[in-house]
């Protein structure tokens, strides 16, 4: 457990066995609470990390946590008894809580509790706040933990905030301390995770793209296993292994198994990058060869060895473009019929080859039904065919 950070516990003394109980139990919750913390890599368990952070070293009636906008998530706020506002009327709340205009006049403030913002006595009980939103979830007292990506209110990434009742009374200034501890805590791992969402939200941009490419793109580790690989890869594959009669399958296999010659030049390079590494370390970056198939010199495999990160630990990646030039006809070979259109209409025939209407097409493309036909006739042109099933046929 981090220096500092502790379950909020009346201290341990001598004939007080049950406090120590509780203390105990409480320390193992705050443990395992941040053991959570550190391991989610996914927004609503992570989430799910800090209310029980919160609800171990800082115990409330309930806890909520109000998202402005979080990944793929539009603006929410939600709590651990089941309540969810969403959308216009979360911002509507957000505006109408006594403490925004607190955020607005202090933007990157911390923490935020409601002692010193919410009025008292009969006017706190005869405002709309009170009767909207404190009397149907049962609290009078609360602290919300606020994190910014930039000090400004548009940068207000999300507040989480732990409720009590009147009965269990405010926050005391030990408490207010502590928070501030796991403030910095959740802050580091929230960051953590913005990152690692917004790596894999690129990596699954980039594999769409990549996926109906006319080119075959294969990644493999250091150990030659693959990693990822796009549609065309494993067309590719198969004709590398079995030639042209690979073309003429209906339904290419979904598996994706790299050629055995491939595999045993992947090898020697990985020997040749050892090599260079120990000989010039400081200028080894990428390495790059070109294969050809030994009956087919169209045939080629460029390889690439890189770094996929800057770190003394890390092993290289293998980067496989595969390729089919010279001889092969655009009308016979579908990568070479592909390259014949324009971006857009290679687009629109792949969505078309895999099945998609032209109603589909539209709202993938963002364009309107007319267009979308428009675009087809031209690519029937384009390809000489007369039909979509001719169309389709021919990128098989």
């Amino acid at each position: 457990m981090p220096k500092g950070i502790a379950a909020s516990t009346p201290p341990e003394t001598k004939g007080r066995p049950r406090e120590k109980m509780e203390s105990r139990s409480r320390e193992k919750a705050t443990q395992k609470a941040l053991l959570q913390l550190y391991a989610e890599t996914e927004p609503e368990p992570f989430i799910r990390a800090v209310f029980a952070l919160l609800q171990a070293t800082t115990p409330g009636c309930c806890c909520s946590v109000m998202l402005r906008c979080y990944h793929a998530w539009g603006a929410v706020w939600f709590d651990t008894m089941g309540h969810r506002v969403e959308g216009k009327s979360m911002e509507t709340m957000l505006h109408e809580h006594p403490g925004y205009a607190g955020l607005c006049a202090k933007p990157g403030r911390k923490l935020l509790p409601t002692r010193g913002i919410l009025p008292e006595g009969p006017e706190l009980l005869d405002s709309y706040f009170y009767r909207n939103y404190m009397v149907p979830l049962g609290w009078r007292h609360a602290v919300a933990l606020c994190f910014w990506e930039t000090p400004t209110m548009d940068g207000l990434d999300c507040l989480f905030s732990i409720h009590r009742t009147e009965a269990q009374g405010d926050f005391t200034p030990a408490e207010m301390k502590q928070l501030e501890q796991l403030h910095t805590v959740v802050d580091r791992a929230r960051r953590r995770l913005h990152r690692l969402n917004a790596n894999h939200a690129a990596l699954r941009g980039l594999e769409a793209f990549v996926h109906h490419l006319p080119v075959g793109v294969a990644v493999l580790d250091w150990n030659l296993e693959p990693l990822y690989h796009n549609q065309e890869a494993r067309t590719m594959a198969a004709h590398w292994e079995h030639g042209s009669a690979a073309r003429s399958w209906k339904t290419p296999s979904r598996s994706f198994r790299v050629p055995g010659l491939l595999l045993e030049s992947c090898a020697v390079l990985k020997e040749e990058w050892r090599e260079m590494a120990r000989l010039r370390p400081a200028l080894l970056k990428r390495l790059k060869r070109q294969f050809h198939h030994p009956d087919d010199p169209a045939f080629r495999v460029q390889t690439t060895v890189m770094l996929a990160q800057d770190s003394a630990m890390a092993y290289p990646i293998f980067i496989l473009q595969m390729e089919k030039h010279g001889p092969a006809s655009p009308a016979t070979d579908p990568g070479q019929r592909l390259m014949t259109l324009t971006t857009s209409e290679r687009a629109l025939a792949l969505l078309v080859r895999d099945g998609h209407s032209n109603k589909e097409i539209a709202g993938v493309l963002h364009l309107s039904l007319a267009t979308v036909k428009t675009k087809l006739h031209s690519i029937f042109q384009k390809l000489g065919v007369k039909s979509r099933a001719h169309l389709v046929a021919s990128l098989r």
